[in-house]
């Protein structure tokens, strides 16, 4: 927990950038982008999908028996290579339990499991089984709401399979409630399932998180988890600032950020409200700035950094207001305390102006990512 004096502030956490996924890349058309929607003080991020392409089996892995009509596997040599064969009821080779960071989510991926039950009747007790037409990696999901104001259902559109190279393959619910809304800090548990082409091989298998043509991440569902590249903080200003602005007379602010960070997704804790927002496109990130502010003014009042800031890119102006941002109370020896959010280029190469155009301007550089 980080932050200014007096507010509850989570910083999410990305699990593995986008640029650390293994495999060449190639979209299919991406979908129609929803505008955010705001749902009592929280601010929820529309859903889109994830593409990648193409699998072979000449890559190196698990290689998923052409089970029979009765679930058990053929005989022995059929497949591709030396690749040992995943046969019904298999845990996925070299699958350990993984915890990622996935917006107002922890996402905990408990068991993964080869199976000729299809996610409507995997794992259900009850049912009598029927062997589907396809094998399917199930994966056992717990989600754990990070979040302490709002409750939020986990985007399914946004949760892919990649098998290698392969061709992405989406989410389908199965038992258990993550279908269903999660509490404020409450959690659900339950199974999806990803339906596997004939043949599949199951080298390299990663979770895919995020949305066709925005920034995303990959999670290997085996061997060891990387360091995440992002969230990351980053310096920015150096120590105390001050500009001005030019209102019947000249207002001296001083601004000192308390803390800044790039990330691909942001949501969190503010003074009694939760926020989530969208990722940026692909090549761009959030830059989630807190900082503190007074103001040389004997009576106290509010006011939004977000009309006293802009952003540059190569000396255009490209945005005259961030994507979120708080008021602050201050004058009259009060200090305020708030937050930023901007939509910066991942390469760097753009500049924050604060202050009005009539009045004293501070340019602060942004890191680059």
């Amino acid at each position: 927990m980080r932050g200014a004096v007096g507010c509850v502030n989570i910083w999410p956490g990305d699990a593995v950038s986008a640029e650390g996924a293994a495999g060449d890349r190639c979209r299919h058309v991406p979908p129609v982008r929803r505008a955010p929607r705001r749902v009592g003080s929280a601010v929820v991020a529309a859903a889109g999908v994830l593409l990648l392409v193409g699998c072979t089996q000449t890559a190196t892995g698990a290689l998923v028996a052409p089970l029979t009509d009765d679930g058990t596997p053929p005989a022995t040599g059929s497949g591709s290579g030396t690749s040992p064969a995943v046969t019904d009821g298999s845990a996925l080779p070299g699958f350990s339990a993984r915890t990622v960071a996935f917006g107002q989510f922890d996402l905990v991926v408990e068991k993964a499991v080869v199976s000729r039950q299809a996610p409507g009747n995997f794992a259900d007790p009850t049912a009598t089984p029927a062997p589907a037409d396809t094998s399917y990696l199930h994966l056992q999901v717990k989600a754990v709401n990070r979040l302490k104001y709002s409750g939020y259902t986990l985007d399914l559109n946004s949760l892919w399979l990649a098998l290698g190279n392969g061709q992405p393959i989406p989410a389908q619910l199965g038992q258990g409630p993550l279908g269903d809304q999660v509490q404020a800090g409450g959690q659900a548990e339950g199974w999806l399932g990803f339906a596997l082409p004939s043949g599949a091989v199951l080298g390299s298998p990663r979770l895919l998180l995020g949305t066709s043509g925005y920034q995303e991440d990959a999670v290997p569902l085996t061997g060891s988890l990387p360091a995440p590249a992002f969230p990351r903080d980053v310096a920015l200003g150096n120590g105390t600032l001050k500009f001005g602005t030019s209102d019947g007379g000249l207002v001296h602010y001083e601004l000192r950020i308390t803390s800044a960070r790039l990330a691909n997704s942001v949501a969190f804790d503010w003074q009694g409200a939760s926020t989530t927002l969208d990722r940026p496109l692909t090549g761009r990130r959030l830059l989630w700035l807190q900082f503190s502010l007074t103001a040389d003014y004997p009576s106290t009042y509010s006011l939004s950094l977000a009309g006293l800031s802009r952003l540059e890119e190569g000396h255009e102006l490209t945005a005259d207001a961030p994507v979120a941002s708080s008021e602050v109370k201050v004058g009259g020896g009060v200090t305020g305390h708030g937050y930023l959010v901007w939509d910066v280029p991942a390469g760097g190469s753009a500049t924050l102006v604060w202050g009005q155009g009539n009045g004293l301007q501070l340019r602060t550089a942004v890191p680059a990512s």
